[in-house]
């Protein structure tokens, strides 16, 4: 029996935040199908704080603000660090 291939409905995100939702979901939907995505949405929103782009960049900054003390930091790191704490063009 084939089943029929569910597709996520169309939605125009409010926000970057929304945007931010979007794109992860898009992201996941690449390796997880959309039943498996729907059923352990509400963990995924828990883990990236309710998507808020804010709170998930600070954590990411603290995160690896505690690496570079720890001696875990690489040029790379630095260098993200960098892109993170820099506008980016279309939004100055």
């Amino acid at each position: 029996m084939v089943r029929a291939l569910e597709r996520p409905p169309k939605v125009t995100p409010k926000g970057d935040d929304g945007y931010f939702e979007e794109l992860t979901k898009a992201v996941f939907r690449a390796g997880f199908s959309w039943p498996v995505i729907r059923e352990k949405w509400d963990g995924f929103v828990k883990s990236f704080d309710r998507f808020s782009l804010d709170r998930v960049a600070a954590s990411v900054l603290t995160t690896w603000s505690a690496s570079s003390r720890t001696g875990a930091s690489s040029a790379t790191g630095a260098r993200l660090r960098q892109r993170l704490r820099t506008p980016a063009p279309c939004l100055t």
